[in-house]
């Protein structure tokens, strides 16, 4: 499977997980699936909840599913994406694939 990745963080702060960090995590997953990695998109100092799906990394990735460059959005978490349940649902009426890398176990 092709996929792009799509990491956003609203704003920097000690408790944020950075771009760097995400975009590390998002390879991770797609390596240890054997998938096709066709790039990442980014949005830093995004905020989901004021600009829920016009923000410009988002946008980019949704284009390459929608041209068939990849099969769907990896991120790191789902609220990468979307913080409402309605856009969620606006991206899966679209078509989307989202794949969210499972969170890892507490300790």
């Amino acid at each position: 499977m092709r996929v792009v990745g799509y990491a956003r963080l609203s704003w920097a702060s000690e408790d944020s997980t950075s771009i760097a960090k995400q975009r590390d995590e998002i390879q991770k997953f797609v390596r240890s699936r054997s998938w096709d990695l066709v790039g990442i998109e980014a949005d830093e100092d995004a905020n989901a909840t004021k600009t829920p799906l016009n923000r410009p990394g988002l946008t980019a990735a949704r284009r390459r599913v929608a041209t068939g460059e990849a099969d769907a959005i990896v991120v790191w978490r789902l609220d990468s994406v979307a913080r409402s349940v309605v856009d969620v649902g606006t991206l899966l009426d679209e078509g989307l694939r989202l794949v969210a890398r499972p969170a890892e176990p507490s300790h």
